[in-house]
């Protein structure tokens, strides 16, 4: 997951890997974890449609550590279902713009 923080007129970037410390996170970004002066600009997590601009360092701790709780089963069969809503979804979309073009 990449985040941004801007301190001052400086914005920094930087990818963390869940969890996160928020110390270490802290420490690079140079704001504090409970701040609103960050926010997400990039996410590769399986649970990613759970997770927006704002999400808290501490929200994504907390879905991570439910994450790992469950069975690689189970993690297995929330990532196969997460593609499946994509794959559906875009077929959607690209019917809808078919049909706008249509009219």
């Amino acid at each position: 997951m990449e985040t941004k923080g801007t301190t001052g007129e400086e914005t920094i970037s930087y990818w963390f890997d869940l969890p996160i410390d928020v110390a270490e996170f802290e420490e690079k970004l140079g704001i504090g974890a409970e701040s609103q002066e960050y926010h997400i600009i990039e996410k590769v997590l399986p649970f990613a449609d759970e997770v927006h601009e704002h999400t808290s360092v501490y929200q994504l701790n907390e879905l991570d550590f439910m994450y790992r709780q469950l069975s690689s089963d189970m993690q297995e069969e929330y990532t196969a279902l997460r593609w499946t809503d994509i794959r559906v979804l875009s077929l959607l979309q690209n019917r809808a713009d078919r049909l706008c073009q249509m009219l």
